[in-house]
């Protein structure tokens, strides 16, 4: 863990060229929800014909309704709703039904892969739109996009399955080649894996399959196609029952495992990192490749090779049809990484530590990803939630204060509607300080808590208020904020005077309010920087309306030198708020009597 913790105080201590096409970028502007899938078509879409001869592309047109698919793999579309038939209408059943099935093509040509293992299938019909482009650089008789289908295919299998331990492509029993096809899939749509029987009408959770690959893809998209294929079919070989969202997480972080690079995915952590208040159970097909972000904090976080991650999946596939989430809490348990809620609030606070945020000691490519949108941002005081504000189980909304440089202390008050739904963290920034501060605010019975920051001094503040629920109704909070002038203390009186023994230092208090203790500070001239001359904390007065007194004697000086001085209290939050600056020289004791 790269989180040190001391009292109430938390420091944070310290993955060729996809282009985003303006077709991609308009897909996943408009996401999907797999039940989406199960209600009517949107008004004025225009269905293709069912017969299976119209191809692949239109049985994906159907399936969808009309709607965009907005990620470029249709693997999780597709289980989906062969796991719910009874729901589909009649034109996306039989969509389902064509998309199970293995493709006729025109003219097969075939192509045994080197190891024996697979077989690449593709049309040589020109006049088919599933015709491989017949370009053949090497001038050995084969397509190029089948060379390359084919390079992808193994380095996916020496990653994934040789070094990262997955299964490898389930070829059948008796030790056929595993088949792979290319055919048309139309606009983004860039592969699917299909489970060779229907997963609910079987005991058995593992599956053999075939994959799916469009024919027009090229250089690093068609390497970064085949490797998240690969991956669908190597979860499929495990269990074919594991939901939406952790199905396409894994495959999506597997791809990144085998390709290094995250251009494909910039969409999803973009969604992600923008929808933190949204369960990670979601079932929106954006948000789910997005959730390859909670995988990398899985394997990112002891630096490890995702071995928490296939340990998931094992169970899962031991364990046919139980709930994945308690399942998850108990591989986290037992693996010595704690409860389920426990790794998610570490999750969010990682997140602050994508983009430009990154640190270096939390994810691993932590500089490459997309930076996190809080849900609001306020430039100013006073500041409140509009009205009752939520957030949905296994998700966190994001609040970000933007400091001004204020004088005083910015309160913040906290409500929760139900007091044992929310945990509530705040982390803050200062200026010029690399590691931000973690505060847990705690709520008491009543779901109230209060905390104030020293604002002059602080870049940035942000509230997480996260629900670690595994389940159930959304969790809903108001929260206000406010600057208080002279937060944490009133400073009535402050002077430095010389003395027999060196400088005494002298300064009250009028109020004072969450201060812990008090620091002496000393420099030679008012510009350098001021270094503390106090060897233990001098304590507060706690929090008090009444004049309180403080005394220093500085013994430590030079006979003759100026110095200059300034007192620095100490908040709960660990944060400082300092005091002006003032001056007084050293007596010259060969002067003194």
């Amino acid at each position: 863990m790269s989180l040190k913790r001391c009292a109430v105080l938390v420091l944070f201590s310290s993955f060729g060229v996809f282009s985003l096409t303006p077709e991609v970028l308009g897909a996943a502007e408009q996401d999907l929800n797999l039940s989406d899938l199960y209600r009517e078509s949107p008004a004025g879409a225009t269905l293709s014909s069912t017969r299976k001869a119209d191809g692949i592309a239109a049985a994906l047109d159907n399936l969808l309704g009309g709607r965009v698919l907005p990620i470029p793999c249709a693997s999780t579309l597709l289980q989906d709703a062969r796991r719910h038939p009874a729901a589909l209408g009649e034109t996306a059943s039989e969509a389902v039904r064509i998309l199970s099935q293995r493709p006729a093509l025109d003219h097969d040509g075939t192509r045994p892969t080197r190891d024996g293992r697979s077989t690449i299938h593709y049309s040589l019909d020109p006049l088919t739109a599933d015709a491989v482009p017949g370009t053949d650089r090497d001038f050995n008789g084969i397509p190029d996009i089948v060379d390359q289908v084919e390079e992808a295919l193994e380095r996916s299998q020496q990653i994934i399955t040789e070094q990262l331990g997955w299964p490898s492509l389930a070829s059948g029993p008796r030790g056929e080649r595993y088949d792979i096809y290319l055919v048309n899939l139309g606009g983004t749509r860039q592969g699917f894996t299909v489970s060779d029987r229907d997963i609910p009408s079987t005991l058995r959770d593992d599956s053999l399959s075939h994959i799916i690959l469009d024919v027009h893809l090229e250089g690093e998209a068609l390497f970064s196609a085949m490797a998240h294929q690969y991956a669908h079919a190597s979860l499929l070989g495990l269990s074919g029952r594991v939901p939406a969202w952790w199905t396409e997480a894994t495959a999506s972080w597997l791809e990144i495992q085998v390709t290094g690079d995250l251009t494909p995915h910039t969409s999803p952590l973009s969604k992600r990192l923008e929808r933190m208040d949204t369960s990670l159970t979601s079932d929106s097909l954006l948000l789910s490749m997005g959730n390859s972000l909670w995988a990398s904090f899985l394997a990112d976080r002891r630096e490890g090779r995702g071995e928490e991650i296939r340990q998931i999946w094992l169970e899962a596939s031991l364990r046919s049809g139980e709930p994945l989430l308690p399942l998850m809490d108990e591989v986290l348990r037992r693996m010595d990484l704690g409860t389920l809620p426990e790794a998610y609030r570490d999750y969010t606070r990682w997140c602050l530590f994508t983009g430009t945020r990154d640190d270096g000691d939390h994810f691993r490519l932590g500089s490459l990803y997309p930076p996190l949108t809080p849900r609001t941002t306020h430039q100013g005081s006073p500041a409140e939630s509009s009205g009752l504000e939520s957030v949905d189980p296994l998700g966190a909304a994001i609040i970000r204060f933007e400091g001004d440089g204020s004088r005083g202390g910015l309160k913040i008050r906290f409500d929760a509607e139900v007091p044992s739904l929310l945990q509530v963290d705040l982390v803050i920034t200062p200026v010029g300080r690399p590691r931000p501060h973690l505060v847990e605010l705690e709520l008491d019975d009543r779901g109230h808590g209060e905390v104030g920051i020293p604002w002059r001094g602080v870049r940035e503040a942000i509230l997480i208020v996260r629900n670690p629920g595994l389940g159930g109704a959304p969790a809903r909070f108001r929260y206000t904020a406010q600057m208080d002038p002279v937060y944490p203390f009133d400073l009535a009186s402050f002077s430095a005077v010389p003395s027999r023994a060196g400088i005494t230092l002298q300064w009250e208090t009028t109020r004072e309010i969450d201060v812990l203790g008090w620091n002496v500070y000393r420099g030679s001239s008012p510009s350098e920087t001021f270094q503390r001359v106090n060897p233990v904390t001098l304590p507060s007065g706690a929090d008090s309306l009444e004049e309180t007194d403080y005394l220093y004697q500085d013994s430590s000086v030079q006979a003759g030198r100026r110095y200059y001085y300034l007192v620095e209290a100490i908040t709960v939050t660990g944060l400082p708020e300092r005091s002006i600056v003032l001056s007084a020289r050293a007596p010259d004791r060969r002067n003194q009597p």
